[in-house]
């Protein structure tokens, strides 16, 4: 039986591909600009206690190719940091800390390694604050968006800053949004493996290309919203930021 949404509980390593075939195919009206708007977005914190380290929580931190590009941004700025980085796939923590070993840029930061679902992280929280928390396209993995969030609110210290960013249909207020283009065209290829990874992952469901009827679906929809250029079927999507500050001013 087909278990919808499912793709990095039931397989993490091909969720790990299908995300790189996602960013492959994933086109902006100019280059750097996920990076760029990511950079332009996320808050930098400032620690309660002066020369104390910006204390930062990180749901779904993947294989830490965002995290480490938040954490150079906060580093412009701050001496040093401490990364609490919450992740239940043992491979991505694996290339996670392979990249910290090989990008000196990181040195100011403690890392702290939590192979945990953000569910199992907070059920077993011990009490720490944080300046930031933030959850980079991580929000479609948990069963409850408004239990996340809460969660995620609760673990700030005073002043500090929420960050999520998800692909728009999560229903929040949104600070700004940045129009982007996935290219399609892969997926309507029997036989292509990047087309196969991306459907997975535009579903978040492992194998979708083995059954016909969902596929079929699939591809219907991204017809009827995209457009074509050259030989690209271009679906449109968009990043939204959240932010929020916590205060306790009246």
């Amino acid at each position: 039986m087909l278990q919808v949404g499912r793709l990095i509980r039931d397989s993490p390593v091909r969720w790990e591909a299908a995300y790189k075939a996602f960013l492959a195919a994933t086109e902006t009206t100019r280059p750097r600009a996920y990076l760029e708007f990511l950079e332009d977005n996320i808050p930098i914190p400032t620690p309660r206690q002066e020369g104390a380290a910006v204390r930062v929580l990180s749901i779904g931190s993947g294989s830490g190719e965002v995290d480490s590009a938040i954490l150079r941004k906060i580093l412009q700025r701050q001496s040093s940091v401490y990364n609490r980085v919450v992740e239940p796939s043992g491979e991505m923590l694996k290339d996670f800390k392979a990249l910290v070993q090989h990008d000196t840029s990181l040195g100011a930061v403690k890392f702290d390694w939590r192979q945990q679902t953000a569910e199992e992280y907070f059920s077993q929280s011990d009490g720490t604050k944080f300046d930031l928390a933030h959850a980079v396209h991580a929000l479609y993995f948990v069963d409850d968006h408004d239990a996340t969030l809460r969660n995620m609110w609760e673990q700030l210290d005073e002043e500090g800053h929420l960050f999520v960013l998800a692909l728009t249909g999560i229903n929040y207020v949104i600070t700004d949004e940045q129009e982007q283009y996935v290219n399609v065209a892969e997926c309507f290829k029997e036989h292509s493996e990047a087309g196969r990874l991306l459907l997975d992952f535009l579903t978040q469901t492992s194998n979708v290309s083995a059954h016909p009827e969902m596929r079929s679906k699939v591809l219907e929809y991204f017809l009827r919203n995209s457009s074509s250029v050259d030989d690209k079927i271009l679906f449109s999507t968009a990043n939204a930021a959240i932010i929020a500050r916590k205060s306790t001013q009246k």
